[in-house]
């Protein structure tokens, strides 16, 4: 294969790995899917034998090790490793469509291939160009499941953390984009998201676009408050329920705030001294 059809399907294969396991793709990590898809074949350069040593197993998993080195928030880098392992042994694959084939265990002179001998075609061929035109293809198209990568990795963290997130939707017709946002929990088919001190519960299916900028531990637990209704004006925590006895409870689903101006008109509030009992979400 062309070094840029090997570029293509390692972008390919990496891309489609990103989607299965939510992972971030950022300039970086193209970079070495872009350096390790096209390493094996340093061999001409260093005076090996072509497609020995540096297109084997033992090469793919053993080159991109100094990517551990590169550190993250959660210490080793992991994912880096991984594409980088990925993207060279998607060189190894590329250079099995040839006839020549790819000895992976090296010394060992078994030959594989990934296709049939009449399926096989040689570098440079008209089959090749056809094959990387498909690739650029499939690699557009994956570009549109990026952003939902986002949107459920952070569906998915929202049972153990608040997440803080630039976030694009639509709620009630109208479009929104908000920098910051705190997304606080998820409900079904709807997730929440504090906006102006107050709960907006967004359908799923109405989120456009999730940048995550920060993950907060949050136990989820709930704990009882008593607070006036005066406090109760700026208090941008969610509340599950409220009571005014501690025996009764009404079950609500919003913002401190969203609760002060369901009550603010409630007879039994004569003024915003008035004492209730609420369940907040820690």
């Amino acid at each position: 294969m062309k070094w840029i059809s090997h570029i293509a399907l390692g972008t390919v294969i990496c891309k489609a790995l990103s989607i299965i396991f939510l992972w971030d793709l950022n300039y970086i990590h193209y970079a070495i899917i872009c350096l390790f898809s096209v390493l094996p074949d340093i061999d001409s350069y260093v005076g090996l034998k072509h497609r020995t040593y540096t297109h084997t197993v033992y090469f793919a998993v053993l080159i991109p090790l100094p990517l551990l080195l590169m550190s993250t928030p959660a210490g080793v880098d992991i994912q880096s490793y991984i594409l980088g392992v990925v993207a060279y042994l998607s060189h190894l694959l590329g250079d099995m469509f040839n006839p020549s084939g790819v000895m992976l265990f090296y010394p060992k002179r078994t030959v594989y291939h990934a296709l049939p001998s009449h399926l096989r075609f040689v570098t440079g061929s008209n089959t090749e160009w056809f094959i990387l035109v498909g690739l650029l293809i499939i690699s557009s198209s994956l570009m549109g499941f990026e952003g939902s990568i986002q949107i459920n990795k952070a569906i998915n963290a929202l049972d153990e953390n608040e997440i803080v997130a630039d976030v694009e939707f639509t709620y009630n017709g109208v479009n929104y984009k908000i920098e910051n946002a705190r997304i606080v929990l998820t409900d079904g088919n709807k997730i929440g998201i504090i906006y102006d001190k107050s709960l907006l519960l967004v359908d799923k299916r109405s989120i456009k676009r999730i940048e995550i900028k920060e993950m907060i531990k949050s136990s989820k637990d709930i704990k009882k408050l008593r607070m006036s209704l005066r406090r109760l004006r700026n208090y941008d925590k969610v509340v599950v329920a409220y009571s005014f006895d501690r025996e009764a409870w009404n079950e609500f689903l919003g913002t401190g705030h969203d609760l002060y101006k369901y009550l603010k008109y409630d007879k039994r509030c004569r003024n915003d001294r008035c004492k209730i009992y609420v369940k907040v979400l820690k």
